[in-house]
């Protein structure tokens, strides 16, 4: 990987990092995230998945943010809900 892919991915996680703040003062973070089921987290994801079917490359982008930003928000809750089983990579 090239110095400029590893910028060019920075900004990526960046730009996600920032929706999912965005998406937590929205919906109340935690304290409402810890509510939601696996199911949930699916049609979430399955929401803005279906969004990006659409041929517009900025829709499909923008949707592709919320997706990532929801997978973070569902991998954080997981990890605090089931603390046990975390993967050896999540624990760093």
């Amino acid at each position: 990987m090239s110095v400029k892919d590893v910028k060019r991915t920075g900004k990526i996680y960046n730009e996600i990092t920032q929706k999912h703040i965005r998406q937590d003062e929205q919906w109340g973070g935690p304290e409402h995230d810890g509510g939601n089921s696996a199911s949930d987290w699916y049609k979430f994801c399955e929401k803005f998945l279906r969004r990006s079917q659409n041929e517009d490359p900025k829709v499909f982008r923008e949707n592709m943010v919320k997706v990532a930003a929801l997978v973070v928000a569902s991998l954080e809750r997981f990890d605090r809900n089931y603390k046990g089983i975390m993967s050896k990579e999540a624990e760093v």
